[in-house]
């Protein structure tokens, strides 16, 4: 047993060996506002219902640290990596053929399920698809993986995944050597939990804590950071924004998180003609102060851009996760990370207060 002044001490080199500037981001205004980006040691559960982004969601914080040049592996378990591939092209190919003045070359119906179908093969697309290629080479590199997911995924085979990633590279700390091995990986995305296989034999709760057990092994021997999507328990008639007693399978799930969030979709807010969802977050457990699961954040999803909005608001819940109906939370009484100028935007039909700008 040491005493505190060593680790006092040790505590502090481990500190002032981060480098922000290696540190991965949510992509996400609200999120890196609130938890200043993502650290080493960082198993991140973000729980929804069925339908509600979470594939999506996890797609978007792989795509941004790949384009920041952190090397990412994706592990879609639920509907495996062409799926994901296909999600992604399609965000691509559509902001390519909005953004870039394709539309003057003819009108295509841009419907994914008819994208999805091969029956938009020998349009402009095909231009809009190579040029999406070449894009990819630039902005991807070699810093995006997705792993080929067959039937039978277990952690076993996750850690056999990540093989292809190690490296005999020793773990420096300052002039100390604290591990012979690593994985060359700055973040591991998986979506999700429960479509991992059991460990034979197990009940669900103790194959699920098993898994659990497993991945922040990684987290904290490796200093991997784990972006880990879980299902919801099924929705009740009045049930408010998710907490931490929602996520599906075992309590463990937001226990072992360093971070835990849930979203949800904001129904009666949608403007379904201009393809706005506002959206809720709540950050149902963080260790960083003043972080806390007592308010809603607001942010508008764009289903044309594939984007949430920079912008956003802070609602204050009741005790039963309810979001205030009414304005947001006055300035004054927001929490530090979160003290901007207000403004007011109206998108296209509905008029929101939509957040802040800097």
């Amino acid at each position: 047993m040491k005493n505190i002044i060593d680790f006092f001490t040790e505590e502090r080199a481990e500190r002032e060996a981060n480098d922000p500037k290696k540190f991965c981001w949510y992509g996400i205004a609200a999120l890196d506002d609130a938890f200043y980006g993502i650290r080493k040691n960082d198993l991140i559960v973000i729980g929804a219902d069925s339908g509600s982004g979470k594939t999506e969601i996890g797609l978007m914080i792989a795509r941004h640290n790949a384009i920041a040049g952190r090397k990412v592996a994706l592990f879609n378990l639920e509907g495996g990596h062409r799926a994901a591939i296909r999600r992604l092209k399609w965000h691509d190919i559509r902001n390519e053929y909005y953004g870039n003045g394709w539309t003057e070359n003819g009108f295509v119906d841009m419907d994914y399920r008819k994208w999805l179908n091969g029956e938009l093969k020998g349009t402009i697309l095909d231009k809009v698809e190579t040029k999406v290629l070449e894009q990819w080479q630039e902005k991807y590199k070699d810093n995006f993986y997705a792993a080929e997911i067959n039937r039978g995924f277990g952690i076993e085979q996750l850690q056999i995944e990540l093989t292809d990633f190690h490296s005999m590279t020793p773990t420096m700390q300052g002039e100390k050597i604290i591990r012979m091995t690593s994985f060359n990986v700055d973040l591991i995305v998986i979506d999700h939990l429960q479509y991992f296989d059991l460990p034979d034999g197990e009940k669900e709760i103790i194959g699920l804590t098993k898994i659990l057990k497993s991945v922040r092994d990684i987290v904290q021997f490796y200093d991997i950071p784990v972006i880990l999507i879980s299902h919801l328990v099924k929705k009740m008639k009045d049930r408010g924004l998710p907490d931490q007693a929602d996520f599906y399978g075992t309590s463990n799930i937001p226990k072992m998180a360093t971070a835990a969030i849930t979203i949800s979709p904001a129904f009666g807010l949608a403007n379904l003609s201009a393809g706005i969802y506002p959206t809720y977050f709540r950050i149902v457990k963080s260790q960083i102060p003043n972080v806390k699961s007592n308010c809603g954040i607001l942010i508008n999803f764009d289903s044309y851009t594939g984007n949430y909005s920079k912008d956003y608001t802070l609602h204050s819940l009741d005790k039963f996760g309810m979001p205030s109906s009414g304005n947001a939370i006055e300035e004054q009484f927001l929490p530090h990370w979160a003290k901007k100028k207000p403004i007011k935007i109206e998108p296209k039909e509905v008029q929101t207060e939509i957040g802040w700008q800097e």
